[in-house]
């Protein structure tokens, strides 16, 4: 998933690519969680953020030609 700044379509796209992970109940066997904590891992999410190697080239020729313009 592409990572905005503020909400698109008028959001500004980033470099960004975040990937989203979510707890799966099924990981414990039943029985082994009581419903609290079962309750509160689900609304847990862990994510991880990319700079994605595309935008890294394009980055880096941005900064080239704003560095020849100056």
């Amino acid at each position: 998933m592409t990572f905005y700044l503020g909400r698109p379509p008028k959001g500004m796209k980033t470099i960004c690519v975040v990937h989203e992970f979510r707890f799966n109940p099924l990981t414990f066997p039943a029985g082994k969680l009581d419903n609290v904590v079962q309750e509160k891992l689900s609304s847990f999410v862990m994510c991880n953020i990319l700079h994605t190697q595309e935008s890294l080239i394009k980055l880096s020729e941005k900064r080239a030609r704003d560095e020849r313009v100056s």
